[in-house]
Parts: structure tokens; sequence; C-alpha cells
């Protein structure tokens, strides 16, 4: 490959030192240094050069939790963000006008308050014979209709499930809403179905990896959980489309999946092999996080979750293997539960930070945990998207907790690993700038600056699957992964930042994407 030098802009770093450049050489797919003047480069041999005209190059993003997958189908299908119930049905009767039997009616994103108490009844009078299967915003809760309940078997007498609730009216009858329902033949048998496509499989992950390029995502932690994914994506690599480099995670919870997925085949610099993913607890708006205290307006709801017992049998035979493990876990008895956990096995804390264990979300945090994840070297894989309603989230919290909730500043001062990310499509947006934009400008004090966000979207996602020597910034010998930007951010007004558009991605040094 020629050695490329791109003159004639500022090159942002984000290294040890702040860096700040004009140039960027890039050499067989690495950074080879950042330069003053192109002057600087004589006697290097021919070198093709890019004038970058005044723009700006950062390192390219690194989302640190994403579903590629379900991101792809959800690209195509039916949202609901602030949709009424008559709206959603609206739109559902509009897409799916003709229905096959049996076809699965299906979309994402309805949620309270905008559509407050959905019933089952309502669904049964426009699909009375197909299933409707519609996925609360968050990805843990769903509205059904009659028609899913029965093939869900799940009736009156059904009893709720170890981590799950199912919504009943005041004479037991279910409603129609399922709360972190685990486990349930009929929905896994579609779920599942749609994971071992390999059709669905190979158009899903073409679409959301492009528009990740778009967005300047040039990594991506993937909640990969299937073979037949795994499949897919090493067809895309072969074929020369896998524009993305992958950390491909599998499922703990689904056993034959997790055997499946270790016989898998990796690359160590496009798609390795990623953290166990683990579950323990629901989310905020579904009020199935697991939280100390009770939700506003209620007696005994603390949410549900894993006690630390059963986190323990979770844990120990990944620590036993040295292996790291993702948890989900949203509410703060969910931490604490976690950490307790981690208490039981290691006492002290022998050998457990080099495991880079990770919690992901975290958004609410009892501030007496945060020296507890330091001494376990616990990472926080957070996703700043999720601040996009503080209104909501003191409606579902209280004042007090909404104003502790996603805790940034003080896990940065406190000296504990903090990445961000999406959670696409769990989140309303994937747009690294949408994310910086509410990480660096959210009122109270836990905002962070716009540096320490652009490194935790960066390095700090790197050093989370481990490849901090590699990526995460523009120095000497890192993979030359690197955005041009319409602006500065760093010398544009903070308020601005959403705005900030990626003109084009480079992966290896080659162009991936350009803006039209």
């Amino acid at each position: 490959m020629a050695t490329t030098l791109l003159y004639n802009g500022t090159v942002i770093t984000l290294d040890h030192e702040n860096r700040i450049g004009s140039c960027l050489l890039v050499k067989d797919k690495l950074i080879q240094g950042v330069y003053d003047s192109p002057e600087e480069c004589q006697g290097l041999g021919p070198i093709a050069q890019v004038d970058l005209g005044g723009k700006t190059v950062i390192p390219g993003f690194n989302d640190n939790h994403i579903h590629l997958n379900f991101l792809g189908d959800s690209l195509e299908a039916l949202h609901f963000f602030d949709k009424a119930e008559a709206e959603i049905v609206a739109l559902l009767k509009e897409r799916f006008s003709h229905p096959q039997k049996r076809e699965v009616v299906f979309g994402y994103d309805w949620d309270y308050p905008a559509c407050k108490d959905p019933r089952k009844e309502t669904l049964d009078a426009a699909f009375p014979d197909n299933p409707v299967i519609l996925g609360q915003y968050g990805g843990h809760n769903l509205w059904v209709n009659s028609f899913t309940l029965r093939k869900m078997r799940i009736d009156r007498n059904t009893p709720d499930p170890a981590d799950g609730l199912i919504c009943r009216d005041e004479n037991g009858e279910p409603t129609g809403i399922l709360k972190d329902i685990p486990g349930n033949a009929f929905l896994n048998a579609w779920v599942i179905g749609r994971l071992l496509s390999t059709k669905i499989n190979r158009a899903n992950y073409l679409e959301a990896l492009e528009r990740c390029s778009a967005y300047g995502i040039t990594s991506a932690q993937d909640n990969t959980w299937s073979f037949i994914s795994m499949i897919a994506i090493r067809r895309l690599y072969k074929q020369g489309k896998l524009k993305v480099r992958l950390s491909c995670w599998s499922h703990g919870e689904m056993a034959a999946f997790r055997y499946l997925f270790k016989l898998q085949q990796f690359n160590p610099r496009w798609f390795h092999n990623g953290p166990v993913k683990y579950f323990i607890d629901g989310t905020f708006t579904g009020s199935t996080a697991w939280l100390r205290e009770p939700y506003p307006g209620t007696d005994d709801c603390h949410g549900f979750g894993k006690t630390k017992e059963r986190l323990a049998k979770m844990l120990s035979p990944r620590i036993r293997r040295r292996q790291q493990c993702a948890f989900h876990a949203i509410g703060d008895r969910a931490v604490s539960e976690y950490l307790d956990a981690l208490e039981g096995l290691a006492p002290n804390g022998a050998g457990i930070p080099a495991l880079r264990l990770r919690l992901e979300h975290a958004q609410l945090i009892a501030p007496e945990d945060i020296p507890r994840l330091k001494r376990y070297g616990v990472l926080i894989c957070a996703q700043p998207s999720a601040l996009n309603n503080p209104e909501k989230d003191k409606a579902i919290l209280g004042e007090d907790r909404a104003r502790r909730a996603y805790p940034y500043r003080s896990l940065l001062d406190a000296g504990i690993p903090l990445s961000f990310g999406s959670d696409a499509p769990g989140e309303k947006s994937f747009n690294p700038f949408i994310g910086l934009h509410y990480a660096v400008n959210r009122q109270g004090g836990e905002g962070v600056t716009l540096l320490e966000a652009l490194r935790c979207y960066t390095s700090g996602s790197a050093y989370a699957e481990f490849m901090e020597k590699e990526k995460g910034c523009l120095a000497p010998g890192m993979l030359a992964d690197f955005l041009v930007l319409s602006d500065n951010p760093l010398s544009i007004d903070a308020k601005c930042l959403k705005d900030v558009r990626v003109e084009k991605t480079f992966v290896d040094g080659s162009l991936v994407y350009s803006s039209p």
C-alpha cells in the first residue's frame, strides 16, 4: 500500500499528550505519525497526498455496546417513539395491511407516557388471527395480543416467572404487557428463528454496518450471540464487505448458543471473540431495573433481578477460566448485588482487575459502591444517548435519584474506566455526536468535558475490549481508522456538537464512507 499524507487539516490525536497536528501520515494500514507541516515528511519516498481543505481528523469511534443484527432489522421496521395507542395501531395496519396467515406483526419502541396502559384488546381488534409482538423502548418488555398470549400459553392462571412479570388487570386477566419474560418457547422460536436465518443475518449486518460507517463507527462491540451471525460476519469479511471491526459476544444464558459460538473461527483484528454477556435486571422505563428504594408512587415496587448467589454461580466459572464477562445492570440494587457476588468470590480482589469485568449501562450506582467498583477494576460501559429525556427520568426515579443517575463525572474522578456506546437499537440514536452532546451538555454535576467524552468513545472503548494498544488514538503504530469531520468539535459551541457530521470514514487507511 502506498504511503499517504493527509495534510492541511487539524488532526486531533487524542493521545496522552493531547497532540494536535496538521498532517497525518499513513502506511501499510497503520498510523506512521502526526506532523505540523508536509515538509517534515520529505525524504520518506513516494507519498500520495490528500488535501484535507482545513477539515478536522479524529480517531474512529468505537461503540462499546450494540446489537447489530437487531439494529439492521430495526432500521426498516416500524418505530413508535412518542406515539399513542391508536396511532400505533394505525401504523401497523398500514404496514401489515394484508398479513399472511401466522405472519408476525412487529414493531419497536412504544413507550410510556405517550402510550399509556396499552391493552391486548386494541391489538386484537386489528389483528385477531396473527401474533402481534411490539417491543417497548429499551428492548426488555413487550405489548402483545391475545393470539400471542395463547401461543405463549399465558393466561390468568400462569404464574409470573422468576425474573419477569405478567401484567394483569384488576380481575387478574393478563393485559398483554409482558416484562422481562424469559425462556418462552413461542417467543424464543420467533427470535431464535430470526437469529438462525443466514439470509436475515446477512441483510441485517450489511444494513447496520453501512449505517455505522456513515456515523464514523469504525469498531463495534456486538451482542452477536448467534453462531449463524458469526458465519455471516466471516463471509462478509471474505467478500471484502466488512468495514467495521467487531468484538463478538456470546450469550451466557443460552448454553447451546454459547457452545456453538465457542467453536467459531475468529480474526484478531476484524472480528475477535469478546466477553460473555449476562443480564441482571431490566430497564427504568418498564420499572424492571432493580432499585434499592421503591419506584415513586409505589410501596414495594423495586423492580427485580438476580441475587448475589445466582450471580456468583455465573461469575465463578468465568473467573476460574480467566474470561471477561459483561453484565447488564441498570439499577443501583443490581450493581450492589453484582459487587456483593464478587466480594464473596474474591474477598481481597486478587487477580480480578486483570479480567476487566464489565457492567453494561450502570445507569444508577449507589455512591458507596463506587470505591468497590474501583477495587475490583470493574469497567462501566455506558450509553449517553440514554440521557435523552431527563424529565422522564425524574418521573420514573424521582428528582434525587434522577440527578445522581448516569454518574459519569463521579466515575472518572474515582479513576474507574468509562467507555461510551449506544446499545442500539435499545436506545434512540447510535450517532456518537448525539451521545457526545448528551454527555457534555447535561445539566447538574455529572457532566464531562468534550475531550473526556471523545476518549470514552475511542480509547475508553478500546480498553474495554483489550485493544488499547491497537486503536483509540492517532499515534504511530496504531490502526489507521480515522474520520474527517464537517467541523472541529473542539472549536465550536458545545451546543452544536449534535450537528457535526462525518464526511469521510477510513478503516485500515482506506476510504469506506464518503458523505453525499
